[in-house]
C-alpha cells in the first residue's frame, strides 16, 4: 500500500510538471491569408502576445474583437465568419481611421497605430507577465509534492510507534 501511494504521489507530481507547450491555432494564419487574399500569413502576434501564442491567450484588441464576433479555437468557419463581420462593420481596433481588414490587406498591424506600439493590458484579465519575470514554476510543485510525501511518511511512522 505504501509503495502504491508513493508511486501515485510521484506520478501526480510528474503530471503537473509535464505539460504540452502552448501554441496558437496553427491553421489560423494561413486561413486568414487565404480568406483575405493576403501576400503572406499574418504572425500569431496578430492576436497573441508572442508567436508561440497559446490557447486562451488572445490579448490584442483585434484578437479580442474577433472573439466577440464568434471566433472559436480550431474552427476555420468561425474565423472566416468573424473576419467578414469585422470587415462589414468597418472595425478599427487601433483607432487610426483605417479598418482592421484594410490594414491586414495593406500588410500593417490593426493593433498598432502608425508609429505606435501594440496596446497590451498591464493589468486586468488580459494582463501578461513581463518578459524575465518568473511565474510559479515546476520546482515549487515538486517541492510541495516532496513535503506532502514527507509528511505522510512521518504520520505513518508516528502512527506505528504509537501502536506498539
Amino acid at each position: 500500500m505504501r509503495t502504491r501511494s508513493f508511486c501515485f504521489s510521484v506520478a501526480a507530481s510528474l503530471a503537473l510538471l509535464v505539460t504540452a507547450p502552448a501554441s496558437a491555432t496553427p491553421n489560423f494564419p494561413p486561413a486568414i491569408q487565404s480568406t483575405l487574399q493576403l501576400n503572406a500569413a499574418p504572425p500569431c502576434t496578430l492576436c497573441h502576445l508572442t508567436d508561440s501564442g497559446g490557447k486562451g491567450t488572445v490579448v490584442t484588441p483585434f484578437g479580442r474583437l474577433m472573439m466577440q464576433r464568434g471566433l472559436v479555437e480550431e474552427d476555420e468557419t468561425a474565423l472566416k465568419t468573424a473576419l467578414m463581420a469585422v470587415e462589414a462593420e468597418g472595425k478599427d481596433s487601433d483607432g487610426d481611421g483605417v479598418g482592421d481588414i484594410a490594414e491586414l490587406r495593406a500588410g500593417t498591424d490593426p493593433n498598432t497605430p502608425p508609429g505606435g506600439e501594440a496596446s497590451i493590458p498591464a493589468y486586468g484579465c488580459g494582463a501578461q507577465v513581463s518578459p524575465g519575470r518568473a511565474l510559479p514554476n515546476a520546482g515549487l510543485v515538486l517541492l510541495a509534492a516532496a513535503v506532502t510525501i514527507g509528511l505522510r511518511r512521518r504520520a505513518r511512522s508516528t502512527g506505528r510507534a504509537n501502536s506498539k
